[in-house]
């Protein structure tokens, strides 16, 4: 969504892909700087995943987290938690121009509504996964 969009100085490098020019920059509360487009796509798949992904984005993440990715990914679930629960409460009229946009027909508080009860599953999922693993 727009509302997420970082402005970063030219040069700026994106701490998971920085051997390459990215034009597209997301805000980022789990690493506290902003972080590409395309990793931050890749990232919302990756957190919806119960495995830990064999991937290099993952891999970079650990280095830069200093954290194993189950760690990581409790903290990005969280923040979608946050985010989706935040449009909820506030409603923001650009939100539903947008979403608009993208789905006319649909009505977007619903919509959101429902991404807050899956951001839940996936969180409480993924704390007691790491819960059952931390007993074994």
């Amino acid at each position: 969504m727009e509302s997420r969009r970082a402005k970063v100085e030219a040069g700026y490098r994106c701490p998971f892909c920085p051997d390459h020019i990215d034009e597209a920059f997301v805000e980022s509360p789990t690493f506290g700087r902003p972080i590409c487009e395309g990793c931050s796509i890749e990232l919302d798949i990756f957190m919806h995943e119960a495995e830990r992904p064999a991937d290099h984005l993952i891999e970079a993440i650990e280095q830069f987290t200093r954290q194993p990715w189950t760690e990581t990914r409790n903290l990005l679930l969280q923040d979608d938690l946050r985010l989706w629960e935040s449009l909820e409460r506030e409603r923001p009229a650009a939100f539903a121009e947008e979403f608009a946009h993208i789905a006319p027909t649909r009505d977007p508080w619903a919509y959101v509504r429902e991404r807050v009860e899956e951001a839940r599953r996936y969180l409480q999922d993924a704390e007691t996964d790491a819960k059952r693993n931390d007993a074994v």
